[in-house]
């Protein structure tokens, strides 16, 4: 390859990189809007459903918590319109959770224990 067509190449995949870098730009801008957007309809949502349907805003609150990061879910739980006792409903949640995996990492440790000692024979 000559020089020349080393610049060219170089400069063609600059070129493609610089494009891609701003469509990529372009999506995170769209989607931090379309998140921002349901934040901001959040609360008229939730006033909605207080008024047809409140037995569901606890459902609403415990579902969107127990897939939350821990420090979501304590912001999530200072909302002004969290349900008394949703989070004494979480906490028990996330423990089922992480008992039935710690049973299932056991249970698949278990297994590859009597699994190899099977091997030699």
């Amino acid at each position: 390859m000559t020089e020349a067509m080393q610049r060219r190449m170089e400069s063609a995949m600059n070129t493609v990189a610089r494009h891609a870098d701003k469509d990529a730009r372009k999506d995170d801008k769209t989607q931090r809007e379309a998140r921002a957007a349901f934040a901001a309809t959040l609360d008229v949502w939730i006033d909605c459903i207080m008024e047809e349907n409140p037995e569901k805003i606890e459902d609403i609150f415990f579902e969107f918590a127990c897939f939350a990061t821990a420090t979501n879910r304590n912001r999530m739980l200072k909302h002004a319109q969290t349900p008394k006792g949703v989070a004494n409903r979480i906490e028990a949640q996330l423990e089922l959770w992480k008992a039935e995996d710690e049973a299932e990492r056991a249970a698949a440790a278990e297994a590859e224990l009597s699994g190899g000692d099977h091997k030699g024979e």
